[in-house]
């Protein structure tokens, strides 16, 4: 049973360091929180990603403490640079 989404703004940043590579993005927007995800949400991760375990093998209990956040894109930075 899902209920309902919340609205709110977040920030998430990513750093990556892979030898002299350093990759940084930072991506802020709108969020809305769904409680529990929908099923058909997980089954268009699992496509999107070539997986096939976010849609599967959720019991009642694990399926009902989960939680999907999705943030609307309205400021991105990125960045890469090499030593």
């Amino acid at each position: 049973m899902s209920t309902g989404s919340v609205h709110a703004v977040a920030t998430l940043c990513v750093e990556v360091t892979a030898g002299g590579m350093r990759s940084y993005v930072s991506v802020s927007g709108k969020v809305s929180v769904r409680r529990p995800p929908e099923a058909a949400d997980l089954h268009a991760l699992d496509t999107k990603y070539s997986r096939d375990d976010y849609a599967e093998g959720w019991d009642d209990e694990a399926s009902a403490t989960a939680v999907m956040i999705k943030i609307s894109p309205q400021r991105c930075i990125a960045w890469t640079d090499w030593d």
